[in-house]
């Protein structure tokens, strides 16, 4: 391991975090074991898989109140079979990441490194199309107002598409994960 040195705010597409550079020098500090390396990156997996699950189900609750109080024709525009189609799918989305992540941080304390690492990249393959599809959804839901620079659904899909980029796309980890598992 070694320590660095933080520098100034790096330009991101994130709008809503900051990013800061790592000096290229630094000085040691000690050895990870393998053991432990694993469980760092099953760690760092999980907590970027949470914050996107956070952010998706945030969003489609937004899209749910919305849809209870936009009229449309004299109805409120949630009794629209369409759009309830939109917010199950966008819910079940959701849900499914959910359930992915909960069970990989489980194994972050239960189970052994190795396969905690393997279910928090089956975690974060899973949120990282379904969070971004689940905001897609949800933008369907808000219509023309969540395509404009006023309403915060952009934050929320750049958000979800940083995320969905950080630390490992979905193909890299399908990759890793369709490989044999005495190589990962």
């Amino acid at each position: 391991m070694t320590e660095h040195e933080l520098g100034s705010p790096a330009p991101t597409a994130d709008l809503l975090r900051g990013v800061r550079r790592a000096s290229a020098e630094g000085r040691p500090v000690g050895r990870i074991t393998p053991g432990a390396h694993r469980s760092w990156q099953a760690y760092a997996l999980v907590v970027v898989a949470s914050e996107l699950v956070g952010a998706a189900r945030a969003f489609v609750e937004q899209s749910v109140d919305y849809a209870r109080e936009r009229h449309q024709y004299g109805q409120p525009i949630g009794s629209f079979q369409a759009v309830q189609h939109q917010i199950a799918d966008a819910t079940v989305l959701v849900e499914a990441c959910t359930s992915a992540t909960r069970y990989a941080a489980w194994c972050l304390d239960s189970e052994t490194p190795g396969r905690a690492l393997t279910a928090a990249r089956v975690a974060k393959a899973e949120v990282n199309s379904s969070a971004v599809e689940a905001v897609y959804a949800g933008m369907q839901v808000f219509g023309g107002i969540a395509q404009t620079w006023e309403h915060v659904a952009h934050l929320y899909l750049r958000r979800a598409l940083v995320g969905a980029t950080t630390l490992a796309t979905t193909s890299d980890l399908l990759t890793v994960l369709a490989a044999p598992e005495g190589t990962r």
